[in-house]
């Protein structure tokens, strides 16, 4: 297991991730950069223009990607992936999994003669799978860096890139590699996920289940009471519902732990000592569940 010492951790290479990274460099903080994807650039590398200016966005992500990939004080890991972070004292200790491409960075010179020669053809993502890429590619056109990677669910080890790699950077028997990185200090700049259209509708249907097995009433109770105010503590909530149920204090907080967690209608807001947290209903499901409460 490798390690490394740095001034500064920042986790997620997208366009937040990378101008966090810059301006420390340039201010001579040592900064690494872990992207779980096989390029930085985030999901702003994706897109064609931003709003409400319409600037392009290529314009203003590729220089800060080349930036970034040239500063003597940034070191960059993609397709690697923060499994831990903990405290060691005043600095951060992570664990850091870099998974495997299947071609050598070292050796791979981006040529593309490995992807031209690959037979299979799958949905590209980067392309929101309305176009094609091959089982071995490079992610797109100015990724950074220019290494191509495998896809082995996909792959059908027919071992044509292989053969036509001239530099042998093919290498079917890469593992994993674990790294411990401890840094003065950590930036989670880990971006966003589309939602499914339908998202909403399985949350109701989750409620509708939930609130089903309520013999008791109080989870109708605890549903009401951020409906009306929006947002509690957990003491504020067990003050409330020790006055009509015979309820434990631990029932109370796991009662709203699973709503938050598996329903994912709440919010969480903690201090930095992790205590006092708030519970905060996210305002595009009150009225869904004033529905559900009016309906039950």
């Amino acid at each position: 297991m490798d390690s490394t010492a740095v001034d500064a951790l920042v986790i997620g290479g997208g366009i937040a991730g990378l101008q966090a990274a810059i301006d420390l460099a340039n201010q001579g903080f040592r900064t690494l950069i872990v992207e779980k994807r096989p390029s930085i650039g985030g999901k702003m590398i994706g897109l064609s223009k931003v709003f409400p200016t319409l600037d392009c966005c290529s314009c203003i992500c590729t220089p800060r990607m080349a930036e970034a990939e040239h500063h003597p004080n940034i070191r960059i890991l993609t397709y690697s992936e923060v499994r831990r972070v903990r405290r060691d004292g005043g600095a951060f200790v992570a664990e850091v999994v870099k998974n495997p491409r299947y071609v050598d960075e070292e050796k791979c010179t981006g040529c593309r003669k490995c992807e031209y020669a690959c037979a299979t053809e799958v949905p590209h993502a980067f392309e929101g799978n309305l176009g094609m890429r091959k089982a071995i590619y490079v992610p797109f056109a100015n990724a950074v860096p220019q290494v191509a990677l495998v896809d082995l669910d996909n792959c059908l080890l027919c071992g044509r890139c292989e053969r036509v790699c001239p530099t042998g950077a093919i290498d079917f028997l890469q593992q994993p590699e674990e790294t411990v990185v401890r840094a003065g200090a950590v930036i989670v700049a880990t971006g966003y996920e589309m939602i499914p259209a339908d998202f909403k509708k399985e949350i109701e249907a989750r409620l509708k289940k939930y609130l089903s097995r309520d013999s008791t009433g109080i989870r109708h109770e605890v549903l009401a009471f951020f409906v009306r105010t929006k947002s509690a503590t957990i003491p504020e909530l067990y003050t409330r519902l020790s006055e009509t149920f015979a309820i434990s204090y631990h029932s109370v907080a796991s009662m709203v732990g699973i709503i938050a967690s598996r329903m994912g209608i709440l919010h969480v807001k903690r201090d930095m000592d992790g205590a006092n947290a708030v519970y905060q209903i996210k305002e595009d499901y009150v009225c869904m569940v004033a529905r559900l409460l009016k309906c039950g």
